[in-house]
């Protein structure tokens, strides 16, 4: 890897110059200190000592605090049609909670390699935890995500992000269907379980840059509610105007095929009403250690990157010559990275958080392959921003993400 490689489009708040990142080297006491962070990532199981990355001769680095990243793995069932295809063929071995083993194909070049005594046909690899094909949504919900909304309620900044082939269930597990939630959905009803009859009433403290907050006045605040209602209001816009006259039958069905929550098999028609309410059935809240004077102001966000550009999924604004907006990254006073002019909405409760969500997919850059007729081609990011607001609403004592 290079010493130093260079990001064009990461720019000052104040300058807007480009800034170099070094991310193979950093000096220490004018020694050359080389950063290895493969192996730290790759301790996963709690407890475990963090190896000793530094070679001969290097000058050693300051112990860090025990903290590793959590890396779980969902293996989904077969479907209906790759069963039918017999592509199941017990490569994938779960043998407990932590650990899986992956076996070559019967006929593949790396089975017949390894009966000749060249390569290896078993693989074993080790997770925080192993979810099996028949672990339903709320087990990975309350595994994965229940902690991390509480951490962030209570101020901590947190990251989960989803990685895999197409088809994988990738969405399917961030998202849900429309009769089972995935882990966002089930954030966001938490949020606003856990927060009820402290939730900051105004719309006048607003995100800005990386982790700070700018107080709107009244005009600005009427702009702010306009650019929300024009975004809810475009919901209704997304169809075509030949699905506007089809019947409502058909229309029903072609509301459930484009906009599906997920990319796995068919799915039964379900109303909106019947999905609404099916989806915030669950009343799962966590205890704050805040004290009751706290209020929260809940923004949210949603940008994708593709082909190595950043586009704002709300940005509702008329394009140039069919051409989207294309969006910066910047770095504020503290060298915290934020995305300039990012589009960033108010929330008042978990349905309206999900249907800019839904809005913002209709954005996405999306494409077809072979195993998925609407796989997305982009990198997409939903970001939650939660302001704690003092008891007199006059200052915002932290932000969290």
């Amino acid at each position: 890897m290079a010493s130093g490689l260079i990001s064009p489009n990461v720019l000052s708040d104040d300058e807007e110059v480009g800034v170099w990142e070094s991310t193979a080297v950093d000096t220490l006491n004018g020694a050359i200190v080389k950063k290895q962070l493969l192996p730290e990532l790759s301790v996963i199981s709690p407890g475990t000592n963090t190896p000793n990355c530094g070679d001969a001769g290097q000058v050693p680095v300051e112990t860090v605090p025990e903290e590793r990243v959590k890396v779980y793995l969902r293996v989904r069932p077969f479907t209906e049609s790759e069963l039918e295809k017999g592509e199941s063929q017990d490569c994938v071995l779960i043998e407990d909670s932590e650990t899986l083993l992956l076996r070559a194909p019967k006929d593949s070049f790396a089975m017949r390699s390894s009966e000749r005594g060249i390569g290896q046909a078993v693989h074993k690899f080790t997770f925080s935890q192993i979810f099996r094909p028949e672990t339903n949504q709320k087990i990975v919900f309350d595994v994965v995500m229940k902690n991390l909304v509480k951490e962030a309620l209570e101020g901590q900044n947190c990251l989960v992000y989803t990685y895999g082939v197409t088809n994988s269930g990738k969405t399917y597990t961030i998202q849900g269907s429309r009769r089972d939630n995935g882990i966002l959905p089930r954030s966001l009803a938490m949020i606003f379980n856990s927060i009820q009859g402290k939730l900051y009433p105004r719309m006048d403290l607003k995100p800005n840059l990386c982790n700070d907050v700018i107080k709107l006045d009244n005009k600005m605040v009427r702009q702010e509610e306009l650019k929300k209602l024009s975004l809810l209001g475009a919901r209704e816009d997304l169809q075509t105007p030949l699905k506007k006259n089809l019947s409502t039958e058909f229309t029903l069905r072609a509301a459930v095929s484009c906009d599906s929550d997920s990319g796995i098999g068919g799915m039964s028609p379900v109303s909106n009403v019947e999905e609404s309410a099916s989806r915030w059935a669950d009343r799962d809240t966590v205890i704050l250690r805040q004290e009751q004077n706290v209020h929260y102001s809940i923004w949210v966000s949603f940008f994708e990157i593709y082909n190595e550009l950043t586009y704002d999924l709300l940005d509702t604004s008329p394009t140039a010559n069919g051409k989207r907006q294309t969006l910066k990254l910047c770095e504020d006073k503290n060298g915290s990275s934020y995305v300039k002019d990012l589009t960033w909405i108010n929330v008042m409760d978990a349905e309206e958080a999900w249907k800019i969500l839904k809005i913002g997919r209709k954005n996405q850059s999306m494409a077809s392959t072979h195993i998925n007729q609407n796989s997305s081609r982009s990198h997409s990011i939903f970001s939650i921003r939660i302001l704690h607001v003092s008891e007199d609403w006059k200052a915002v004592l932290k932000t969290s993400e």
